[in-house]
């Protein structure tokens, strides 16, 4: 994994981990008016973000699969000897 790669990953998780600290502050505590506001501005940016990075990597992931000329096949169970289709 090169570096850019990982700077993505963690700007995505630190990312999807301050929302998720500002939804949970959002939540449970009784803040004043000003600071709910400020919260939830943060918490917007930060889901933009997050959407942001998805974006980048299902681009990513869907240009590899049209380059690929490799098919999926169903994957069989060595246990039961089928697909795990149940």
């Amino acid at each position: 994994m090169s570096s850019t790669e990982t700077d993505e990953v963690l700007a995505y998780e630190k990312a999807y981990e301050r929302l998720e600290t500002i939804v949970h502050r959002l939540e449970q505590e009784e803040s004043p008016l000003d600071e709910l506001v400020r919260d939830y501005e943060e918490g917007m940016r930060m889901l933009q973000i997050c959407q942001e990075r998805l974006q980048e990597a299902s681009l990513r992931i869907e240009k590899v699969r049209a380059g690929s000329d490799m098919e999926l096949e169903a994957w069989e169970d060595p246990e039961t000897g089928g697909n795990n289709d149940e």
